[in-house]
């Protein structure tokens, strides 16, 4: 069986385990309240039985004394008559032929008590008698089914946790060998995109040479043929750079460098990727230093740039880099800009290897500035901007570990 299969096994497991402590507790709780009912039955039955007693006992022996001597559970009687005044409203009601019979469950302090008002006949009358029992006589019913709750109870939740633990456990390994099988794509990746990169680069240089020397030597009427082969050939030298780069990560030298250099260095390589557009870009002054390698961090931040000015297109626009300290030895420096943010769908997947929405990208800008920044140790994260516009941070050391 694959891990698909074997993941889909341990979740369809889970998902029965959870059904099966909810069936355990239901049928328990089914048979306590069908349990309940019948010490109701009960205590109703002794009711009834008491008030039978007294259609063949003389009135002098009315007392609940004189019935308690064979029913414990008797905690109260009274008898109440058709010719005698009747404060008790439901007694009055039953004597009256309103009612027929009347059961009723009362909490007098600690004690739980079944009261049942009960007509019956002596000397060709009908009296009513009130009969108050003690409801935990009748519990010894109860007890089995109450255990049987508590133990239904406790297993259910003890397999309800295991089969939890169960289908976490599932759902942790296959998202693992998802991550696993997606590291192994992409280290697989990066070993062909450098290779390939390396085998390109010697012929690419060849042909480089000979269109510049060409040019050199062409007249006027050939010269507007070559320059376009000359402007491709630089842009596949970048592309053969970001491929080099991608699958083979430079290892970074680390040092303590101050904001101003970094700043000083950002502008200055921005320059031309600012050329033409309308679009200031504002670096914040500050001072503090940064555990970086900068040249770098400075490739990481000319790239988030680039990508704002591209986002930002032809319209006027503005990029802002801030830098601010955070707790735990860390500096986050944020790139911001006014275009017109990212869509959801394309968000999440910015930093795949050759994903792109532009007509001319090569989709290795954000997947490279990722792996650059954790060289460095820290992480990229990027959100569009609640006002508008995207939001990059590169959260670095702000001081050597």
């Amino acid at each position: 069986m694959d891990h698909r299969g074997r993941t889909v096994s341990r979740i369809a497991l889970g998902a029965g385990a959870v059904v099966l402590p909810v069936l355990l507790t239901f049928s328990a709780v089914q048979t306590f309240r069908s349990l309940a009912d019948l010490r109701a039955d009960l205590l109703r039955n002794r009711a009834a039985s008491l008030a039978a007693r007294l259609e063949t006992q003389p009135p002098a022996q009315d007392q609940w004394e004189v019935l308690a001597e064979t029913e414990p559970a008797l905690l109260d009687l009274q008898v109440f008559r058709p010719d005698a005044p009747v404060q008790d409203s439901t007694a009055r009601s039953i004597l009256e032929g309103r009612e027929l019979y009347v059961v009723e469950r009362l909490k007098q302090e600690r004690t739980a008590v079944f009261r049942a008002y009960i007509p019956f006949h002596r000397e060709g009358q009908t009296l009513v008698a009130r009969i108050d029992l003690d409801e935990t006589a009748a519990d010894s019913i109860l007890i089995p089914a109450r255990n049987n709750v508590v133990v239904a109870t406790i297993s259910g939740l003890a397999i309800l946790f295991m089969a939890v633990f169960l289908i976490q456990s599932a759902l942790r390994r296959a998202q693992l060998e998802r991550n696993q099988l997606q590291m192994q794509h992409l280290a697989h990746l990066g070993r062909m995109a450098a290779v390939l990169a390396h085998e390109i680069r010697n012929p690419l240089g060849t042909v480089k040479g000979f269109v510049q020397l060409a040019l050199e030597k062409a007249d006027a009427a050939v010269k507007p043929l070559l320059e376009p082969v000359l402007a491709e050939t630089a842009r596949m030298e970048a592309l053969v750079r970001d491929l080099l780069l991608y699958g083979r990560t430079p290892t970074p030298v680390m040092r303590m460098v101050q904001w101003q250099e970094i700043r000083s260095r950002l502008e200055a390589s921005t320059k031309a990727v600012l050329d033409g557009k309308n679009i200031r870009l504002t670096v914040e002054e500050g001072d503090g230093a940064l555990y970086v390698d900068p040249d770098l961090a400075n490739h990481v931040l000319v790239n988030l740039v680039r990508n704002s000015v591209e986002a930002v297109g032809d319209r006027p626009g503005s990029i802002l880099v801030t830098k601010r300290n955070r707790p735990e030895n860390r500096v986050v420096v944020a790139v911001a800009d006014d275009g017109p943010g990212i869509p959801a769908d394309a968000l999440r997947r910015l930093f795949e290897p050759f994903f792109t929405t532009k007509a001319a990208g090569t989709g290795l800008g954000l997947p490279i500035a990722k792996k650059l920044t954790e060289a460095l140790g820290g992480r990229l994260e990027i959100q569009n901007r609640p006002q508008g516009g995207v939001e990059a941070k590169l959260i670095l050391p702000q001081a050597k570990p």
